[in-house]
């Protein structure tokens, strides 16, 4: 498909507004509404996280999000020393990914059902968790991206985990189906480690569909081969198919000025720009002042020339209520964004706390409204 006829038709369901080509001026920070107690999805009893969201046939919003119990020592015969899976740390082996509807983007959701766990057979690369859902449709039918792991080689339990994580995905051609397991899944994983150019793990993907109808899928690796001593980076895969196969096409950022994780992408046929959201881990760096902030970043050509945008922070680790009281976070993550029909922004999914989870401190998923972008 040539890339103009592709923007014709991205763009036919658009109103008239949004098909005239406007400059690298995205600014999500001052869009971001309030939040009241229907925005925010708590589970007893379960650590929540990352969320993602599409709104079905049927008119209603349906989320993907990790979830694992608390507790954990004791679980896997195969690690008797598996205490360091203890509670937060329990994400690394034992997340689910569940489901949940609303009739509301923002909510208030109801938990529903779980549509996958780590496979469990010894040797698969999906052994362990199910984590970090990404769910997207292309083409009319459903593909949902996650991660999971087996162990590799280390003296270390847990980067033996940490080192093993790779992407794979389920591909489905309803929510229904999806839900129920009627869905086909490569026997091989989308991405994992390579170990000459991405080291120790190929994590949090998120897939878009470009200008040239190719699809680009953004995650997160790591700078050293044995995961200690580096930092975040991020690389972009591309694929003729949703499903793969994806050849790595580039490094986003690979320095330490500018390391991130939980990247969401998407393309934006009014500026033709990509964009992704990312979660900043410097303290006054490239990226954000804060560390733990929400970021923006664009690129055109989604390879090559990755940098901030002119707008870039998306937001501190905080909300405000509907009595305009602010609310500060420990913890803001995994950004996920619902963008409707008409190309517009409606709201950020974020994995929060309020203070830090490792110490106790219960994990929810936060719905964050986005007031549309005006027509100019």
């Amino acid at each position: 498909m040539k890339p103009t006829t592709f923007l014709l038709l991205l763009s036919a369901g658009l109103p008239a507004c949004a098909t005239k080509s406007v400059p690298e001026d995205l600014d999500l920070a001052g869009r971001i509404q309030p939040v009241s107690s229907n925005n925010i999805l708590r589970e007893e009893g379960f650590y929540v996280w990352g969320a993602s969201v599409i709104q079905g046939d049927d008119g209603r919003y349906h989320m993907f999000y990790a979830r694992w119990p608390e507790g954990m020592v004791g679980r896997d015969p195969d690690d008797p020393k598996d205490k360091r899976f203890e509670g937060m740390n329990g994400w690394l082996k034992y997340s689910e990914i569940a489901y949940a509807t609303a009739d509301s983007f923002a909510g208030p959701y109801v938990h529903r059902s779980t549509v996958l766990r780590g496979s469990g057979v010894p040797g698969n690369w999906d052994r362990f968790t199910a984590h970090n859902p990404h769910i997207k449709k292309f083409g009319g039918r459903y593909y949902l991206y996650y991660v999971a792991n087996h162990r590799v080689p280390d003296k270390d339990l847990w980067y033996s985990h940490v080192g093993g994580q790779c992407i794979g995905v389920l591909v489905a051609d309803s929510i229904a189906d999806l839900v129920a397991g009627r869905w086909d899944r490569p026997k091989k994983p989308l991405m994992c480690p390579d170990g000459k150019a991405t080291f120790h793990r190929a994590v949090n993907p998120s897939v878009t569909r470009g200008q040239d109808g190719r699809f680009y899928m953004m995650f997160k690796s790591y700078s050293t081969k044995n995961g200690r001593g580096g930092h975040m980076t991020h690389w972009m895969a591309v694929a003729e198919e949703p499903a793969g196969p994806f050849h790595l096409a580039g490094n986003v950022f690979d320095s330490a000025e500018f390391a991130a994780e939980d990247p969401y992408l998407w393309y934006d046929p009014r500026r033709r720009r990509f964009y992704a959201i990312v979660k900043n881990f410097k303290r006054d760096g490239a990226l954000a002042r804060q560390r733990g902030a929400l970021a923006l970043i664009t690129s055109k050509d989604g390879v090559r020339d990755w940098r901030p945008a002119t707008h870039r922070l998306v937001s501190n680790r905080h909300y405000f209520d509907g009595q305009g009281k602010e609310h500060t976070l420990g913890h803001m993550e995994r950004p996920q964004l619902l963008i409707d029909a008409q190309g517009r922004i409606r709201c950020l999914y974020v994995a929060a706390s309020y203070g830090n989870p490792w110490k106790g401190f219960a994990t929810f998923n936060l719905h964050l409204p986005v007031r549309p972008e005006r027509c100019r």
